[in-house]
Formats: structure tokens, sequence, C-alpha cells
């Protein structure tokens, strides 16, 4: 039986990884899934395909017990875990600093934004005006990061906006000084008004 190849990592890969601090999350997976994914990333034949599989490992390393669209890494009885129904759900599955600054972030986001429906997705808790993803709040180990869906879209007065992905940017916040509600408020509303003139959350 010939050997399956072994697939180098592309450097657009690689810088996508670095922007959205997950190379750590990618080098713990096994040997088989990392070249897996990559060679599933690079035979695809279209662009846009190309980066729907991108964009699919990337939830699926945020996910953290995913893989390739199959439950991975936990017991059966964690992988069909019910997802969290109320943002104090969620929070239960927090450390007590993340919480503390989830808490926080979110109450600034309801306040901007009412209307925002609310549901976990991606690993993280995921803010949504009508059909559209506005903004998506994600935990981590010691810190916590809001990603605008439409980042590369925005002008941005304080230079915060972080991340190389398609179109998303970040904001990271390691402590409570670091939520500006009212720079939130700007990023924000700039991107429902795009919304407004019909764009996506998903279109490129």
């Amino acid at each position: 039986m010939p050997k399956r190849p072994r697939w180098d990592m592309p450097d657009d890969l690689k810088r996508r990884l670095e922007g959205e601090n997950l190379t750590e999350a990618y080098e713990q997976r096994p040997p088989y899934q990392q070249n897996d994914y990559i060679g599933w990333i690079n035979l695809a034949k279209r662009e846009a395909t190309r980066e729907k599989r991108i964009n699919q490992l990337i939830d699926e390393l945020h996910a953290g017990n995913t893989y390739m669209g199959m439950a991975w890494g936990e017991t059966p009885k964690k992988a069909v875990k019910k997802k969290a129904q109320t943002f104090g759900e969620f929070l239960d599955s927090s450390s007590s600093t993340q919480k503390a600054l989830m808490r926080e972030v979110n109450t600034c986001l309801m306040k901007i934004t009412p209307g925002f429906t609310t549901k976990q997705a991606w690993g993280g808790w995921a803010y949504m005006v009508k059909q559209n993803y506005s903004c998506l709040l994600v935990p981590y180990k010691d810190h916590v990061k809001l990603m605008l869906m439409r980042g590369t879209l925005l002008k941005d007065p304080k230079s915060k906006l972080k991340g190389s992905g398609t179109s998303t940017r970040h904001v990271r916040f390691d402590e409570k000084a670091d939520i500006d509600c009212e720079y939130l408020r700007t990023l924000i509303n700039q991107q429902h008004a795009l919304y407004k003139t019909g764009l996506s959350w998903e279109d490129r």
C-alpha cells in the first residue's frame, strides 16, 4: 500500500494560525490530523473552497473537540454535551478571570445593541443582528477576545484591532481596564451600518 503524502504547511495557513493565536492548538493535534487538514486544504480546486476549509479548521481549533466535523478529544458524554442556552450557562464553563471579563464585555455589548440575539457557537458566545453574526466573545486561558466578523472593513480609531483573517479582526482583553465601551460602540455601529447596505457577514 502506498504511503500517504506528507504535506508542508502553506504560508497563508501559517499566517492565519498565528493571527488567530492558534498555532499551539494546531501543534497539539495528532500528526495525522495536522497532515490531513493541510492536504484537505491544499487539494481544494477553487479559492473559495480553500478559504472555506481554512475557516472550518480555525473553527474546529477554537472549539477544541472537533476534527473534520466529527467529535474528537472528549468522552462521548462530553462530546454530545448540550450547548449553553443562556449567557450564564456559558459562563459556568469558564475560569473566574474569564467570567469577570466576559461579564463586563457582555454588559457593554448589550448596552450598545439591546436587540442582539445570542447563542453559543464556535467555542464562544455569538451576538447576532437578524441573520448576520456581528461578533463572537471567545475565552482563552488568560484572556478574552472579541471577534468582529467584518473587522477588515472597519475604521479603527485606536488601532487595537488585530488578526490576519480574510474578514475578521479581534480586540483582546487581559483585564477589565482594557474594556472601552465607547470604542466598541464605534466599531460595532460601523459594522451594523455595513449590514444595512445589504452586506452579509459571509460576503468576501
